[in-house]
C-alpha cells in the first residue's frame, strides 16, 4: 500500500491501511503498527536513507495518532506499547532483547531493528530470518 503515497493524501493512505489491517487484525494496536510501518516505508520510497526514513516516518505518523484532531484518543492510549519504537533507541537495543514472535509490536520492532542494523537488503532479510531462530549463512 505504500506505493499509493503519491495517489492519496497521507491521512487517506493511513485510513486505508487501517481498513486493510482490520480484515485480519482490527485491534487499534495492530492498525497503528501497520500505519507506522507504512509511514516509514513511504519515506524509504521517497529515497530517504534508512535512519532518516525511520525518523521522518515517525514524525509524520505521530500527529495522526496522538493529536485528537485526526483520530480518537483511543490511539493515544496505545502509545505506551510503542515506546521502544518512538524512542529512537530501537537500533541500539541488543539483539537478545528483540523478540521475534507473532505479537504485532514484536514484529514491528524486529523489522525496524533489522532495517536500521543492516547495510543492504539481503542482510536485512537474513537478519530477520535469523531472529526467527533459523540460522543461515549469507554468501555474498
Amino acid at each position: 500500500m505504500a506505493y499509493f503515497y503519491q495517489t492519496w493524501t497521507f491521512q487517506e493512505l493511513i485510513e486505508r491501511v487501517h481498513q486493510v489491517s482490520s480484515i485480519t487484525h482490527a485491534h487499534l494496536r495492530s492498525q497503528m503498527a501497520c500505519g507506522i510501518y507504512i509511514s516509514i516505508a513511504v519515506q524509504l520510497l521517497a529515497a530517504l536513507k534508512r535512519k532518516a526514513a525511520y525518523l521522518q516516518g515517525l514524525d509524520k505518523i505521530q500527529p495522526l495518532y496522538f493529536q485528537p484532531l485526526y483520530y480518537s484518543s483511543e490511539y493515544a492510549l496505545e502509545k505506551p506499547h510503542f515506546d521502544r519504537v518512538f524512542s529512537d533507541e530501537i537500533a541500539r537495543i541488543s539483539i537478545e532483547d528483540i523478540n521475534s514472535g507473532g505479537y504485532v509490536i514484536d514484529t514491528l520492532e524486529a523489522s525496524l531493528w533489522c532495517l536500521l542494523n543492516s547495510s543492504y537488503y539481503a542482510q536485512a532479510v537474513l537478519t530477520s530470518v535469523n531472529l526467527g531462530g533459523i540460522r543461515i549463512l549469507l554468501q555474498r
